[in-house]
Protein backbone atom coordinates (compact mmCIF):
# COMPACT_ATOMS: atom_id res chain seq x y z
CA UNK A 1 0.00 0.00 0.00
CA UNK A 2 3.06 2.34 0.87
CA UNK A 3 4.63 2.01 -2.75
CA UNK A 4 0.89 2.63 -4.03
CA UNK A 5 0.70 5.91 -2.41
CA UNK A 6 4.00 6.70 -3.37
CA UNK A 7 3.20 6.62 -6.86
CA UNK A 8 0.14 8.43 -6.75
CA UNK A 9 1.81 11.65 -5.01
CA UNK A 10 4.40 11.56 -8.00
CA UNK A 11 1.74 11.29 -10.56
CA UNK A 12 -0.55 14.67 -8.51
CA UNK A 13 2.60 16.70 -8.70
CA UNK A 14 4.05 16.06 -12.17
CA UNK A 15 0.30 17.04 -13.24
CA UNK A 16 0.53 20.67 -11.03
CA UNK A 17 3.96 20.61 -12.58
CA UNK A 18 2.82 20.83 -16.43
CA UNK A 19 -0.31 22.87 -15.56
CA UNK A 20 1.64 25.84 -14.18
CA UNK A 21 4.07 25.40 -17.37
CA UNK A 22 1.53 26.01 -19.91
CA UNK A 23 -0.23 28.46 -17.91
CA UNK A 24 3.17 30.71 -17.71
CA UNK A 25 3.84 29.83 -21.04
CA UNK A 26 0.58 29.42 -23.70
CA UNK A 27 2.53 29.26 -26.66
CA UNK A 28 4.29 26.07 -25.87
CA UNK A 29 1.03 24.34 -26.84
CA UNK A 30 0.93 25.05 -30.05
CA UNK A 31 2.21 21.51 -31.13
CA UNK A 32 -1.47 19.76 -29.66
CA UNK A 33 -4.32 22.00 -29.53
CA UNK A 34 -3.99 26.01 -29.66
CA UNK A 35 -6.53 28.52 -28.28
CA UNK A 36 -8.06 30.37 -30.67
CA UNK A 37 -6.13 33.95 -29.88
CA UNK A 38 -2.87 32.44 -30.55
CA UNK A 39 -4.36 31.60 -34.16
CA UNK A 40 -5.24 34.49 -35.23
CA UNK A 41 -2.06 36.14 -33.50
CA UNK A 42 0.39 34.11 -35.55
CA UNK A 43 -2.12 34.33 -38.42
CA UNK A 44 -1.07 38.05 -38.67
CA UNK A 45 2.26 37.59 -37.37
CA UNK A 46 3.19 35.06 -40.73
CA UNK A 47 1.63 38.10 -43.25
CA UNK A 48 4.05 40.89 -41.64
CA UNK A 49 6.59 38.32 -42.05
CA UNK A 50 6.04 37.14 -45.46
CA UNK A 51 6.02 40.54 -46.71
CA UNK A 52 8.99 42.50 -44.81
CA UNK A 53 10.79 38.76 -45.99
CA UNK A 54 9.65 37.13 -48.59
CA UNK A 55 10.76 33.70 -49.40
CA UNK A 56 12.13 33.30 -45.64
CA UNK A 57 10.87 30.13 -43.46
CA UNK A 58 11.79 31.57 -39.96
CA UNK A 59 8.56 33.02 -38.82
CA UNK A 60 9.18 35.95 -35.91
CA UNK A 61 5.48 36.15 -33.47
CA UNK A 62 5.18 40.06 -33.03
CA UNK A 63 1.94 40.59 -30.38
CA UNK A 64 -1.09 42.10 -31.89
CA UNK A 65 -0.97 44.83 -29.14
CA UNK A 66 2.24 45.79 -30.39
CA UNK A 67 1.16 46.58 -33.91
CA UNK A 68 -1.63 48.18 -32.84
CA UNK A 69 0.49 51.49 -31.57
CA UNK A 70 3.50 51.00 -34.46
CA UNK A 71 3.95 54.05 -36.76
CA UNK A 72 2.65 53.73 -40.24
CA UNK A 73 6.22 53.25 -42.08
CA UNK A 74 7.36 50.97 -39.28
CA UNK A 75 4.79 48.33 -40.64
CA UNK A 76 5.92 49.07 -44.37
CA UNK A 77 8.42 46.03 -45.24
CA UNK A 78 12.08 46.98 -45.81
CA UNK A 79 13.39 47.87 -49.30
CA UNK A 80 15.65 45.50 -50.93
CA UNK A 81 19.30 46.85 -52.46
CA UNK A 82 18.96 47.46 -56.65
CA UNK A 83 21.61 46.38 -58.74
CA UNK A 84 22.53 49.11 -60.63
CA UNK A 85 24.17 48.50 -64.37
CA UNK A 86 27.11 50.60 -64.71
CA UNK A 87 25.95 50.91 -68.73
CA UNK A 88 23.11 52.57 -67.53
CA UNK A 89 25.11 55.22 -65.44
CA UNK A 90 24.61 58.23 -67.15
CA UNK A 91 27.78 61.14 -66.39
CA UNK A 92 27.45 64.97 -67.78
CA UNK A 93 31.53 64.67 -68.74
CA UNK A 94 31.71 64.59 -72.12
CA UNK A 95 33.39 61.88 -73.65
CA UNK A 96 37.57 61.70 -74.78
CA UNK A 97 38.22 61.42 -78.31
CA UNK A 98 40.90 59.27 -79.30
CA UNK A 99 42.27 60.17 -82.70
CA UNK A 100 45.03 56.68 -83.70
CA UNK A 101 44.00 55.19 -86.77
CA UNK A 102 41.11 52.87 -87.06
CA UNK A 103 40.92 49.54 -85.74
CA UNK A 104 43.66 50.75 -83.10
CA UNK A 105 43.45 48.79 -79.54
CA UNK A 106 42.38 50.95 -76.81
CA UNK A 107 44.19 49.54 -73.83
CA UNK A 108 47.86 48.28 -73.45
CA UNK A 109 51.04 49.98 -74.45
CA UNK A 110 50.02 52.08 -76.57
CA UNK A 111 47.27 53.61 -74.22
CA UNK A 112 50.20 55.64 -73.11
CA UNK A 113 51.34 56.83 -76.37
CA UNK A 114 50.57 60.81 -77.49
CA UNK A 115 47.60 59.50 -80.34
CA UNK A 116 48.17 60.38 -84.10
CA UNK A 117 46.69 63.50 -84.40
CA UNK A 118 44.90 63.14 -87.76
CA UNK A 119 43.36 59.73 -87.98
CA UNK A 120 42.07 58.76 -91.68
CA UNK A 121 42.73 62.59 -92.28
CA UNK A 122 46.67 61.42 -92.39
CA UNK A 123 45.66 60.40 -95.95
CA UNK A 124 43.81 63.54 -97.04
CA UNK A 125 46.77 65.63 -96.13
CA UNK A 126 49.39 63.59 -98.17
CA UNK A 127 46.68 64.16 -101.07
CA UNK A 128 48.38 67.36 -101.52
CA UNK A 129 51.20 68.35 -103.39
CA UNK A 130 54.63 67.63 -101.34
CA UNK A 131 57.54 69.34 -102.77
CA UNK A 132 60.36 66.68 -100.66
CA UNK A 133 59.25 63.69 -99.15
CA UNK A 134 61.56 62.01 -96.75
CA UNK A 135 62.66 59.28 -99.13
CA UNK A 136 65.31 58.28 -101.82
CA UNK A 137 63.49 57.93 -105.29
CA UNK A 138 65.57 57.12 -107.99
CA UNK A 139 64.08 57.68 -112.17
CA UNK A 140 67.49 56.09 -114.11
CA UNK A 141 68.18 57.25 -117.31
CA UNK A 142 68.73 53.80 -118.57
CA UNK A 143 68.25 53.67 -122.54
CA UNK A 144 66.38 57.41 -122.26
CA UNK A 145 68.03 60.88 -122.56
CA UNK A 146 67.34 62.05 -118.54
CA UNK A 147 67.50 60.55 -115.07
CA UNK A 148 66.82 61.83 -111.84
CA UNK A 149 67.53 60.54 -108.45
CA UNK A 150 66.23 62.53 -105.21
CA UNK A 151 67.47 61.94 -101.82
CA UNK A 152 65.04 63.69 -99.67
CA UNK A 153 65.38 64.88 -95.72
CA UNK A 154 61.87 66.33 -94.29
CA UNK A 155 61.88 67.04 -90.54
CA UNK A 156 59.40 68.40 -87.62
CA UNK A 157 59.76 71.77 -86.03
CA UNK A 158 56.86 71.76 -84.14
CA UNK A 159 55.89 67.85 -83.85
CA UNK A 160 53.02 66.55 -86.26
CA UNK A 161 50.26 66.60 -83.57
CA UNK A 162 48.62 69.13 -84.81
CA UNK A 163 46.24 70.12 -86.08
CA UNK A 164 48.89 73.10 -87.04
CA UNK A 165 52.38 71.31 -87.37
CA UNK A 166 55.26 73.04 -89.37
CA UNK A 167 58.21 70.85 -91.32
CA UNK A 168 61.51 71.84 -92.80
CA UNK A 169 62.88 69.88 -95.86
CA UNK A 170 66.08 69.19 -98.01
CA UNK A 171 66.27 67.87 -101.17
CA UNK A 172 69.45 66.75 -103.20
CA UNK A 173 68.85 65.62 -107.19
CA UNK A 174 71.34 63.92 -108.94
CA UNK A 175 70.53 65.12 -112.69
CA UNK A 176 72.21 63.43 -116.06
CA UNK A 177 71.24 64.62 -119.11
CA UNK A 178 69.68 65.34 -121.98
CA UNK A 179 71.85 65.45 -124.56
CA UNK A 180 70.19 68.44 -126.46
CA UNK A 181 70.20 71.22 -123.46
CA UNK A 182 72.95 71.10 -121.13
CA UNK A 183 71.47 70.83 -117.02
CA UNK A 184 73.36 71.21 -114.01
CA UNK A 185 74.47 67.74 -112.28
CA UNK A 186 72.98 68.89 -109.34
CA UNK A 187 69.94 70.85 -107.98
CA UNK A 188 68.67 71.27 -104.23
CA UNK A 189 65.00 72.13 -102.65
CA UNK A 190 65.48 73.59 -99.16
CA UNK A 191 62.54 74.89 -97.44
CA UNK A 192 59.45 75.16 -94.94
CA UNK A 193 56.23 73.82 -94.79
CA UNK A 194 53.34 74.79 -92.54
CA UNK A 195 50.18 72.77 -92.49
CA UNK A 196 46.98 72.97 -91.09
CA UNK A 197 44.25 69.88 -90.92
CA UNK A 198 41.23 69.67 -88.85
CA UNK A 199 37.68 67.38 -88.77
CA UNK A 200 34.94 70.62 -89.01
CA UNK A 201 32.60 68.39 -88.01
CA UNK A 202 31.36 65.01 -88.43
CA UNK A 203 30.63 65.89 -92.45
CA UNK A 204 33.20 68.03 -93.53
CA UNK A 205 37.18 68.50 -92.90
CA UNK A 206 39.78 70.32 -94.05
CA UNK A 207 43.57 70.65 -94.74
CA UNK A 208 45.82 73.62 -95.86
CA UNK A 209 49.35 73.38 -96.59
CA UNK A 210 51.63 76.81 -97.66
CA UNK A 211 55.46 75.97 -98.28
CA UNK A 212 57.93 78.95 -99.35
CA UNK A 213 61.34 76.99 -100.46
CA UNK A 214 64.08 78.25 -102.67
CA UNK A 215 65.15 75.65 -105.90
CA UNK A 216 68.27 75.86 -107.36
CA UNK A 217 71.59 74.47 -108.60
CA UNK A 218 73.17 77.41 -106.16
CA UNK A 219 74.59 79.12 -109.58
CA UNK A 220 71.41 80.79 -110.43
CA UNK A 221 71.33 82.33 -106.61
CA UNK A 222 68.01 84.78 -108.29
CA UNK A 223 64.77 85.13 -107.36
CA UNK A 224 64.44 82.57 -110.09
CA UNK A 225 64.97 79.85 -107.45
CA UNK A 226 62.38 81.49 -104.96
CA UNK A 227 59.11 79.88 -104.87
CA UNK A 228 55.87 80.06 -102.85
CA UNK A 229 53.42 76.75 -102.78
CA UNK A 230 50.46 76.06 -101.31
CA UNK A 231 47.34 73.59 -101.67
CA UNK A 232 43.54 73.41 -99.90
CA UNK A 233 41.44 70.54 -99.48
CA UNK A 234 37.68 69.85 -98.48
CA UNK A 235 36.44 66.41 -97.79
CA UNK A 236 32.69 65.81 -97.22
CA UNK A 237 31.97 62.20 -95.81
CA UNK A 238 29.10 61.09 -97.68
CA UNK A 239 28.17 57.98 -95.95
CA UNK A 240 30.28 55.53 -93.39
CA UNK A 241 32.22 54.12 -95.93
CA UNK A 242 32.57 57.44 -98.69
CA UNK A 243 34.64 60.40 -98.07
CA UNK A 244 33.91 62.91 -101.48
CA UNK A 245 37.41 65.13 -102.09
CA UNK A 246 37.69 68.25 -103.34
CA UNK A 247 41.19 70.88 -103.70
CA UNK A 248 43.86 72.21 -105.81
CA UNK A 249 47.61 72.36 -105.27
CA UNK A 250 49.14 75.55 -106.54
CA UNK A 251 52.97 74.48 -107.49
CA UNK A 252 54.14 77.62 -109.20
CA UNK A 253 56.15 76.44 -111.80
CA UNK A 254 56.07 77.35 -115.71
CA UNK A 255 55.86 73.91 -116.80
CA UNK A 256 52.95 72.76 -114.38
CA UNK A 257 51.14 75.81 -112.93
CA UNK A 258 48.91 74.21 -110.68
CA UNK A 259 47.12 70.23 -110.06
CA UNK A 260 43.46 69.97 -109.29
CA UNK A 261 42.19 67.34 -106.89
CA UNK A 262 38.93 65.54 -107.19
CA UNK A 263 37.14 62.26 -106.63
CA UNK A 264 36.15 59.99 -103.97
CA UNK A 265 37.73 57.76 -101.31
CA UNK A 266 35.74 54.45 -101.07
CA UNK A 267 36.36 51.65 -98.23
CA UNK A 268 35.19 48.80 -100.20
CA UNK A 269 35.61 46.46 -97.12
CA UNK A 270 37.64 46.73 -93.72
CA UNK A 271 40.38 45.56 -95.49
CA UNK A 272 40.24 47.49 -98.65
CA UNK A 273 40.32 51.02 -99.95
CA UNK A 274 40.08 52.58 -103.43
CA UNK A 275 40.74 56.00 -104.26
CA UNK A 276 38.66 56.77 -107.22
CA UNK A 277 40.98 60.75 -107.96
CA UNK A 278 42.92 63.10 -109.67
CA UNK A 279 45.47 62.78 -110.55
CA UNK A 280 46.24 59.87 -107.66
CA UNK A 281 43.98 56.91 -107.71
CA UNK A 282 44.67 54.44 -105.87
CA UNK A 283 43.67 50.36 -104.99
CA UNK A 284 45.10 48.71 -101.52
CA UNK A 285 44.82 46.02 -99.53
CA UNK A 286 45.94 45.49 -95.52
CA UNK A 287 47.53 42.18 -95.37
CA UNK A 288 48.61 42.55 -91.65
CA UNK A 289 47.61 44.57 -88.22
CA UNK A 290 49.41 44.81 -84.94
CA UNK A 291 49.50 46.91 -82.04
CA UNK A 292 51.61 49.68 -83.75
CA UNK A 293 51.28 49.41 -87.42
CA UNK A 294 49.49 48.50 -90.28
CA UNK A 295 50.82 46.86 -93.49
CA UNK A 296 49.39 46.96 -96.92
CA UNK A 297 50.14 46.60 -100.46
CA UNK A 298 48.51 48.91 -103.08
CA UNK A 299 48.81 49.97 -106.93
CA UNK A 300 48.85 53.74 -107.33
CA UNK A 301 49.08 56.51 -110.02
CA UNK A 302 50.89 59.82 -109.74
CA UNK A 303 52.14 62.84 -111.00
CA UNK A 304 55.92 63.22 -110.22
CA UNK A 305 58.84 66.07 -110.58
CA UNK A 306 59.87 69.60 -109.88
CA UNK A 307 60.91 72.75 -110.97
CA UNK A 308 64.45 75.03 -110.55
CA UNK A 309 66.65 77.97 -110.50
CA UNK A 310 69.79 76.96 -113.08
CA UNK A 311 72.48 78.60 -115.22
CA UNK A 312 72.97 77.45 -118.51
CA UNK A 313 75.45 78.30 -121.29
CA UNK A 314 76.87 82.17 -121.34
CA UNK A 315 75.51 82.49 -117.53
CA UNK A 316 72.03 83.00 -118.59
CA UNK A 317 69.61 82.35 -116.01
CA UNK A 318 66.69 80.21 -116.59
CA UNK A 319 64.01 77.84 -114.99
CA UNK A 320 64.29 74.12 -115.39
CA UNK A 321 60.87 72.07 -114.83
CA UNK A 322 60.79 68.36 -114.78
CA UNK A 323 57.30 66.32 -115.35
CA UNK A 324 56.21 62.96 -115.31
CA UNK A 325 53.58 60.39 -114.60
CA UNK A 326 53.84 57.05 -112.83
CA UNK A 327 52.11 54.20 -112.02
CA UNK A 328 53.77 52.06 -109.08
CA UNK A 329 53.04 48.97 -107.26
CA UNK A 330 54.49 49.03 -103.29
CA UNK A 331 53.84 48.17 -99.59
CA UNK A 332 52.98 50.62 -97.12
CA UNK A 333 53.28 50.40 -93.40
CA UNK A 334 51.11 53.33 -91.40
CA UNK A 335 52.27 53.81 -87.85
CA UNK A 336 50.63 54.98 -85.15
CA UNK A 337 52.30 57.84 -85.32
CA UNK A 338 50.37 58.67 -88.65
CA UNK A 339 53.61 58.47 -91.06
CA UNK A 340 53.33 56.27 -94.04
CA UNK A 341 56.26 54.12 -95.13
CA UNK A 342 56.46 53.16 -98.49
CA UNK A 343 58.73 50.80 -100.62
CA UNK A 344 57.33 50.70 -103.97
CA UNK A 345 58.76 50.42 -107.98
CA UNK A 346 57.03 50.85 -111.33
CA UNK A 347 56.64 52.81 -114.79
CA UNK A 348 57.64 55.99 -115.47
CA UNK A 349 55.83 57.83 -118.66
CA UNK A 350 54.71 60.72 -120.66
CA UNK A 351 57.70 62.77 -119.37
CA UNK A 352 59.01 66.22 -120.72
CA UNK A 353 61.18 68.78 -119.60
CA UNK A 354 60.85 72.37 -120.05
CA UNK A 355 62.66 75.98 -119.62
CA UNK A 356 61.24 79.09 -119.46
CA UNK A 357 63.18 81.20 -121.22
CA UNK A 358 65.76 79.44 -123.56
CA UNK A 359 65.39 76.20 -125.68
CA UNK A 360 66.14 72.69 -125.39
CA UNK A 361 62.62 71.23 -124.41
CA UNK A 362 62.63 67.71 -125.06
CA UNK A 363 60.46 64.71 -124.14
CA UNK A 364 62.75 61.66 -122.60
CA UNK A 365 61.97 57.72 -123.22
CA UNK A 366 59.88 55.81 -120.62
CA UNK A 367 61.86 54.11 -117.83
CA UNK A 368 61.01 52.81 -114.65
CA UNK A 369 61.09 54.29 -111.08
CA UNK A 370 61.99 53.10 -107.42
CA UNK A 371 61.62 54.67 -104.15
CA UNK A 372 61.32 54.04 -100.54
CA UNK A 373 60.84 56.62 -97.45
CA UNK A 374 58.57 57.86 -95.67
CA UNK A 375 55.14 60.17 -96.19
CA UNK A 376 53.62 61.97 -93.55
Amino acid sequence: MRGWFLIVCLLCWNSNVRADALNEFPSAAANSTPVPWAIESLTKDNAVQAAAFPGGDDVVSVPEDDLSGAAPEALDPPKRAERVSVSTVETSAEPEIDLRPPDFPLDGLWNEVEPSWLNEMIDDHILLWQNVTDSMTTVPRGGTDFGITTLGIKFDLTGNHGPIWLAGYFGWNFLSGPSTAAVPAQTYDLGVELNYSKQLNELWGMCLTVSPLFATDFANNSSDGFRLTAGGLFTFQADDVTRLVAGLSYLDRPDLPFLPIAGLRWAVTDNVEMDILVPTPKLAWRFDQNEDREAWLYTAGEVGGGSWAVERENQLNDRMGYRDLRWVCGVESRQVSGSRRVLEAGYVFDRKISFQRGPGDERPGSTFVVRWGRLY
